[in-house]
């Protein structure tokens, strides 16, 4: 009895956090990724809880070590990889020689990890694990470890990778400046500078990319603005003389205008025009005339991105460029800085060429509330349908406040031409509301020729507003319990696809037992895109009313509500939908080609595993279990 009550104590004197890590250890090894991704959470949240501040030197020892053991383990390389992250981020100076044995493990991924890992940690007996390593590393290896030397900052990795400057190979040299550059060690300029001056040209990339990364005087910055090694170190010269010496970026913008073939051209106009910086702006506005098309494009774009709304005239002016480049991207740039002086300019553009979705885009995004008063003036007491229906796409376009009621009251006059009632439900696709979908179902139900005009409106703003169980309960629901004939609930079936759930479903299901109502279901059914669509075509398949070429409709419905790359919803929900469906199958047919549809799909092993545990219960079932073995089997 002693010995059992010391044992059932002897239970809690095991720290909980270590009993967490081995529990978390054993997940990692499963072959569930589900399991391995709860033990991955699970170890983060220990390690986070250990070196909370006043738990830092607890528990952290002992679990670093269960850690750094399980690194060596034969577990799935993703689990590996996740352990080796744990021991970079929260490891110390123990954790150092555990991955230093990874260094030399098979799997490159595992290796460079370690690297990083390492380099992580940071302190002097790790990064002089790195440079111990480096000094005998092949030439493969090398790149990793400078990289990962290069991630510290620690005196030693500066100093080690500071004298690879000075080495006969090249490519070590080349590596050693890049990290050094990527450290922004300043006192490598020199050094850096002399290399790079002594390189031939097509070899000086490396040398000055490292020393614009650490930083640059203004000298040196003139050097590279002349005779940098390509446009794209010219480039970056000028933009660090921006930020050191405004002055000196003006004079140097000023000598390089109108001389498109000076090296780098373009990319020091635009560096200037996306500066927003008035100095060079100033420049640029001044030399308007010596400005190539490329560089009014460079300066249109820029005045936008910046919202620069104070260069609006500027902008104007380029619209009657010889340019369509320019004046395209004048048009965008308006789009974003114009106010009502520019809409005129911009329409007139529209109107040239309402398929232009530059132009399309910038008229929508103007700010000229005054235009939009206009517009709803003009559509309040023209009585011309042509300039009336103009007016209507602008409203739509530009989603003017205010505008619905009109709009829809237009819409269901019976007096207004035709055309414009069209545009009128046209537009409500992109503004409209639940009134305007309630309309819109009037429309239909009034049979009349604004019946297809309204369908097709009906069904896009459906879609455009969401929440489709909403506008059932609200609005179809209620106009198919008033619809009085067969032709108005068919018309209303029609575009049932346009507010997809469950009651909408379960509502055309019912509606097929109506042999005058069948068609219009079935031609509406192959239009859903939703997984839930395959149950009610096995319930088609099976139900007593429908004849034999009915149910060969069905299966061929529901094998395309599994397979067909137009269908919504992760791996998971189609899961949960075919184990539905394979329930209710009546035969073992039934069964084989709704799991078949997960047959050669492609699936990876995260997505069978995912499969497999949605299929748990069916694996017993002997018409399916041969096949689900096959399915769900990993490499």
């Amino acid at each position: 009895m002693k010995c059992i009550l010391s044992l059932f104590l002897g239970l809690f004197l095991i720290p909980l956090s270590m009993a967490g890590i081995t529990e978390a250890l054993s997940q990692l090894s499963s072959d569930n990724y589900d399991v391995r991704t709860e033990g991955r959470n699970e170890l983060l949240s220990l390690f986070a809880e250990a070196t909370a501040p006043g738990n830092e030197a607890g528990e952290l020892p002992g679990m670093l070590a269960e850690v750094a053991s399980a690194t060596q383990k034969d577990l799935p390389i993703p689990s590996r990889l996740y352990l080796i992250k744990t021991l970079g981020l929260f490891g110390t100076d123990t954790s150092v020689k555990p991955l230093v044995l990874l260094l030399d493990d098979e799997s490159p991924k595992i290796r460079d990890n370690a690297m990083q890992a390492i380099a992580r940690i940071g302190t002097d007996q790790a990064v002089a694990a790195l440079v111990q390593r480096l000094g005998k590393a092949p030439e493969s290896e090398r790149r990793g470890l400078l990289l990962a030397l290069s991630s510290s900052n620690n005196e030693t990795a500066i100093l080690t990778i500071g004298r690879l400057l000075h080495d006969s190979d090249p490519v070590l040299t080349n590596l050693a400046a890049t990290a050094l550059g990527k450290m922004s060690v300043e006192k490598a300029i020199p050094i850096l500078l002399e290399l790079r001056n002594s390189a031939p040209v097509d070899q000086r990339l490396v040398f000055e990319s490292a020393l614009l990364d650490i930083g640059l005087n203004k000298d040196i910055v003139s050097d590279f603005l002349q005779n940098g090694s390509n446009d794209s170190i010219r480039v970056a010269a000028y933009r660090q003389l921006i930020e050191m010496d405004i002055s000196a970026a003006a004079n140097f913008l000023q000598s390089i205008i109108g001389r498109e073939d000076a090296p780098a051209h373009y990319g020091f106009i635009a560096s200037a025009a996306s500066s927003n910086i008035p100095q060079l702006y100033k420049v640029l506005t001044d030399n308007i005339d010596k400005l190539s098309a490329n560089d009014r494009v460079l300066m249109a774009s820029a005045i936008g991105d910046n919202r620069a709304s104070h260069y609006e005239d500027l902008l104007l002016s380029f619209l009657n460029d010889e340019s369509i480049d320019v004046r395209l991207a004048t048009i965008d740039a308006l789009g974003w800085i114009g106010t009502n002086k520019s809409f005129d300019a911009i329409y007139a553009q529209y109107l040239s060429d309402k398929n232009n979705d530059r132009v399309r885009d910038a008229l929508t995004r103007l700010n000229a509330a005054a235009f939009d008063q206009l517009l709803i003036r003009v559509l309040e007491n023209s009585g011309d349908p042509i300039e009336m229906i103009a007016v209507v796409e602008l409203i739509a376009l530009r989603n003017t406040p205010g505008t619905n009621e009109l709009i829809s009251s237009i819409a269901t006059s019976t007096d207004r031409d035709p055309d414009l009632r069209k545009a009128c439900l046209k537009a409500l696709e992109t503004i409209g509301n639940t009134d305007s979908v309630k309309l819109m179902l009037g429309l239909i139900l009034a049979q009349s020729d604004m019946t297809r005009p309204a369908q097709t409106s009906l069904k896009r703003l459906s879609q455009n507003l969401g929440n489709p169980h909403k506008l059932w309960l609200d609005a179809y629901q209620p106009a198919l319990a008033t619809a009085s004939s067969d032709d108005q609930i068919k018309d209303i079936l029609l575009i049932l696809d346009g507010v997809p759930t469950q009651e909408t479903l379960d509502y055309m299901l019912s509606a097929c037992a109506k042999p005058q109502l069948k068609q219009a279901v079935l031609r509406t059914l192959p239009r859903w895109t939703d997984y839930n669509v395959a149950l009610t075509w096995l319930e088609l398949a099976n139900s007593d009313s429908s004849t034999a070429e009915d149910k060969a409709t069905a299966l061929a419905g529901l094998k395309r509500a599994l397979t067909h790359e137009s269908m919504k919803g992760d791996i998971r929900t189609k899961a949960q939908v075919a184990k539905q469906a394979v329930l209710k199958a009546k035969t073992p047919e039934q069964k084989l080609l709704i799991l078949n549809a997960f047959k050669d799909a492609g699936l990876s092993n995260k997505d069978k595993s995912i499969v497999s545990k949605e299929f748990e219960s069916l694996k017993s079932d002997e018409d399916v279990s041969e096949l689900l073995s096959e399915l769900i089997a990993t490499p």
